[in-house]
């Protein structure tokens, strides 16, 4: 009974969405770590190595060496069933001309399956820096590093380099403080506006990847997430809530 609920509401099985969430996970490890293959396998529980690349390519109809080699605009998708997120996002399209981010650059640790873990307070600690002593919006432009360092891998730990600053239209006039990082801000991006705690925030910027995107067909492309925070008092209350938007650059699927 609760097979045939679960398939009628979800669109799948009990089963394929179990091993869907093993294929996504398998997806991010490929993808965020270097792990070899038949480490991940055994993370993951899979019999053998033979077995997870015979599940891997059947369901995304390559092996996983080349999904790890494959440019991010040809990623094939693992798709999961609509289960306890919202519908409805605020969400437009934005293209970024002449602007860019001038900046200081951070690195940090994080979890993956639980994005904010780690890094929350580390980025919280910055923007409350920051809003001490401005009122201007806050930039940080992130991206994951791919590391060889197998021990952080295995406890799903990513290290994020970022640059956190100003930004600001290039014909404007403006001195960048010194030693600051110059990182251009250019193209098409998937704007989400966002207010809440900096729990809900990781929540919501991972439907916006599992459903979001697929949803309206939109693929990212090689750049980083870029949020621009601004300030708001509830950013230093015991329990802070942020507000932002968070920029994800895309490409549209050809045909749309």
């Amino acid at each position: 009974m609760i097979q045939l609920y679960f398939k009628e509401i979800y669109g799948m099985s009990i089963g394929e969405y179990i091993s869907n969430r093993r294929l996504y996970r398998a997806c991010g490890l490929l993808r965020l770590t270097e792990l070899t293959v038949s480490e991940i396998a055994l993370m993951l529980k899979y019999d053998n190595h033979h077995n997870f690349c015979r599940a891997f390519k059947k369901k995304l109809h390559c092996t996983p060496l080349t999904f790890r080699r494959l440019p991010q605009e040809l990623l094939p998708a693992v798709r999961l069933p609509k289960t306890n997120h919202r519908d409805e996002f605020a969400h437009h399209l934005v293209t970024f001309t002449n602007k860019a981010l001038y900046g200081v650059e951070f690195q940090y640790q994080d979890q993956f399956t639980k994005p904010g873990l780690l890094g929350g307070p580390i980025r919280l600690q910055r923007l409350r820096s920051w809003f001490t002593d401005s009122q201007a919006p806050f930039t940080i432009a992130s991206d994951i590093v791919r590391k060889n360092m197998n021990l952080d891998a295995r406890n799903e730990l990513i290290t994020v380099n970022a640059i956190a600053g100003l930004s600001v239209h290039v014909d404007s006039i403006f001195t960048p403080p010194k030693d600051s990082i110059f990182y251009p801000l250019d193209g098409l991006y998937l704007c989400c506006p966002f207010y809440g705690s900096l729990q809900d925030y990781a929540e919501h910027n991972k439907d916006i990847y599992r459903h979001l995107l697929p949803q309206f067909k939109y693929t990212r492309r090689e750049a980083r997430d870029v949020e621009i925070f601004h300030f708001t008092h509830h950013v230093f209350d015991a329990s802070p809530r942020i507000l932002c938007e968070h920029y994800i650059p895309i490409m549209r699927e050809v045909g749309n």
